[in-house]
């Protein structure tokens, strides 16, 4: 896809006929849109940066959207495991929860799971109790998208 796109655009560029605008701005609307619909897509700072230069948008710059979405984008993770062991703290705990509930709240209709390796073994089960038993986290509310295993 990457190297037709860039024969599309370099085409574009030799024949005054086809507006290589057209095709620029195209592909930004689609690759914002697609970023847009599908949140689990997680892209770099580069192509933050290049999607806010859209301005000064040019076929070589076109050619890096492309193919730093096709190549550097990342699905973020649905299934998370923490290995637990007497070492483990309730802030550590906390720390390993807080972007996963931020997932989980950004996309409700999707189900994350969480598995604690050796829950046995934690120093802080009340917290286990609180958030397996109870849905909290320190008295906040986790969201019910979130399934955790042990």
């Amino acid at each position: 896809l990457y190297l037709i796109w860039k024969t599309i655009l370099n085409v574009a560029t030799e024949y005054p006929l086809i507006s290589t605008t057209i095709l620029i701005q195209k592909l930004h609307y689609y690759v914002t849109n697609e970023l847009a619909k599908y949140p689990l897509i997680e892209i770099n700072s580069r192509l933050k940066s290049l999607l806010q230069e859209i301005c000064s948008s040019t076929a070589e710059m076109s050619i890096e959207i492309f193919k730093e979405y096709l190549f550097h984008s990342q699905i973020k993770p649905l299934f998370y495991r923490l290995l637990l062991h007497p070492g483990i703290t309730e802030e550590q705990l906390v720390e390993f929860m807080s972007p996963i509930s931020q997932l989980a709240r950004k996309l409700p209709q999707i189900e994350v799971v969480i598995f604690f390796d050796e829950v046995n073994t934690a120093s802080c089960l009340g917290l286990f109790k609180e958030m397996f038993m109870d849905g909290t986290l320190h008295g906040t509310s986790i969201p019910k998208n979130i399934f955790f295993t042990a």
